[in-house]
């Protein structure tokens, strides 16, 4: 499961949760073998809108989302079919439910690097290459 602040992980582990259409749903964040709403993330469910595949793989507690996840969806939503992620999912398909998650992975930034990740954890702006050839 990505971590909850690599949104182009989240994006595209939401997308395939749902690539499949037996495993989407709509008007609902998501619904068990009978079509009964679940949280996303209760056991029982196996179908997911585009927002409950989000919160599933993002390991949400507390319905709290991940920073700009849907700021940055709403904004493709809008640019691809002029309305909003809801309608997108429940209106216009499956197809542009998966178009959608595509675009917004696109212009998600990139997470950053492992090594670019233990420099910043340094804090003293030098490079581990650096630092090491001090020594």
């Amino acid at each position: 499961m990505p971590a909850p602040d690599d949104l182009r992980g989240v994006r595209g582990a939401a997308r395939a949760l749902i690539a499949d259409a037996d495993r989407w749903c709509t008007c609902a964040y998501a619904v068990d073998a009978t079509g009964t709403r679940v949280d996303p993330d209760d056991e029982r469910a196996v179908r997911w809108d585009i927002y409950g595949a989000v919160y599933r793989v993002a390991g949400m507690t507390g319905g709290v989302w991940p920073p700009g996840t849907l700021d940055l969806l709403a904004q493709t939503a809008y640019r691809l079919h002029g309305t909003s992620v809801a309608a997108v999912n429940d209106r216009l398909g499956h197809g542009a439910v998966l178009r959608l998650l595509d675009a917004a992975r696109a212009a998600s930034p990139h997470p950053p690097s492992d090594a670019n990740t233990r420099d910043l954890r340094a804090g003293d702006g030098t490079t581990a290459r650096r630092r090491r050839a001090r020594r």
